[in-house]
């Protein structure tokens, strides 16, 4: 057996679309078991004030959906709380949420029952939303310039269409944190309802948190507490290798060190589909902390005196901070002229594509002509005010 499965391998073009017939039966298998379940579970009452929240199909307690579910908490009104993981067992939650399995009957009995549900990516096509329900999209990335759902129609899948069109007319709510996305998102996400631009959930902890939220991030990594931390997370490449990863890390330590003062601590957070490879990376040295698996990147986004980033729009959320923030990758043109929703002389951050140019831009950081530059680029497409959970939830309780 295991020779015919070699043989197979060898075969590219066979092996793929065997690979391809696999997953098509898996889905189907999976889509119509969901479907009978979800048939069952319908015939259950609606429970007022049940929220079903996920975040990346169970990856764990952070994003958007995090601060609703603390905001909802807080004000002590009775509402039930339910949240998806892949392993229960090893992420955890406040004791005052109830954790459910992906994949599990219960996981279709509680959306079938909750009165609302709040999602930051696309559900799958089994459910089909009841009268008294409401769908929250919050989505995953809130100003950024990649170009995605329609403006990339021609590169994605039949199913993945019909499911995200079916998906957008189940949606009540999106919520926006400024007019450049809600622009975007009326073009792109087919779907033509309702928007609430107060701002994303996920940025308040920049408006509410403080010194103690610093310390206790600080303590979780094993942070000395005098040390400076500089964040450096590149965004994901299609082939999935770690070619963007390719800084020199010592030397940005000590430009950093050279420019700014003090001891600094380098955070390397690889992408979400790439977070277990960082050993491929073969960094050392105790100012080099791994954070690939830190549950909440706002929390680090905080946490943080310096950003080195590529494409990825947390680099907009870290500018609502006024923290220096800088563009380095080797790919950084074509990268833009493939997938940018704005061009690369609009963005308002140093930008290099060599390790050279990263000292230097580092070196020419200029406090006040860099913030005047990001607040000018910011100002019509930023709405944060520390009030987006908030907003949310008074939303909510409207219905």
């Amino acid at each position: 057996m295991s020779s015919i499965v070699e043989k197979i391998k060898e075969n590219e073009k066979l092996y793929k679309f065997l690979v391809g017939i696999a997953r098509k039966y898996e889905h189907f298998k999976n889509d119509v078991f969901a479907k009978a379940v979800w048939a069952v579970c319908v015939q259950f009452p609606i429970k007022k004030k049940k929220v079903y929240l996920t975040n990346f199909n169970g990856r764990g307690f952070a994003d958007n959906q995090k601060y609703i579910a603390k905001e909802l908490l807080s004000r002590n009104s009775g509402y039930q709380l339910v949240w998806l993981l892949q392993n229960p067992k090893e992420q955890k939650l406040p004791k005052e949420i109830k954790p459910v399995k992906t994949g599990t009957i219960k996981e279709i009995y509680h959306m079938a029952t909750a009165q609302f549900w709040i999602n930051n990516v696309r559900f799958n096509q089994y459910f089909r939303k009841r009268e008294g329900q409401y769908y929250i999209q919050t989505w995953h990335a809130g100003l950024g310039f990649k170009r995605i759902e329609k403006d990339v129609e021609d590169t994605l899948s039949k199913e993945y269409i019909e499911m995200a069109k079916t998906d957008s007319k189940a949606i009540d709510l999106i919520v926006s944190n400024g007019q450049f996305m809600t622009s975007h998102f009326k073009r792109i996400f087919w779907y033509d309802g309702e928007f609430l631009e107060k701002g994303h959930p996920r940025n308040d902890i920049f408006y509410t948190a403080g010194e103690e939220e610093k310390r206790k991030i600080y303590q979780a990594l094993g942070i000395p507490a005098h040390k400076k931390t500089i964040l450096y997370a590149p965004t994901f490449r299609a082939d999935y290798g770690l070619s963007a990863y390719n800084m020199d890390y010592d030397r940005v330590l000590k430009v950093l060190s050279k420019k700014f003062g003090g001891e600094w601590v380098l955070l390397v957070r690889l992408h979400p589909n790439l977070f277990d490879k960082f050993d491929a990376l073969n960094l050392k040295g105790e100012n080099i902390i791994n954070a690939s698996s830190y549950s909440d990147m706002q929390e680090l986004l905080f946490a943080s005196d310096v950003m080195i980033t590529d494409f990825t729009s947390a680099m907009f959320e870290f500018a609502i901070m006024d923290k220096p923030c800088f563009l380095y990758a080797s790919d950084l043109e074509e990268y833009m002229k493939e997938r940018g929703l704005i061009t690369l002389d609009e963005v308002p951050f140093p930008k290099t594509h060599t390790n050279d140019g990263l000292e230097k831009i580092i070196m020419d950081y200029e406090k006040n002509s860099y913030l005047e530059k990001v607040h000018d680029f910011m100002a019509d497409k930023c709405c944060d005010k520390g009030i987006g959970a908030k907003s949310v939830v008074d939303w909510m309780e409207e219905r």
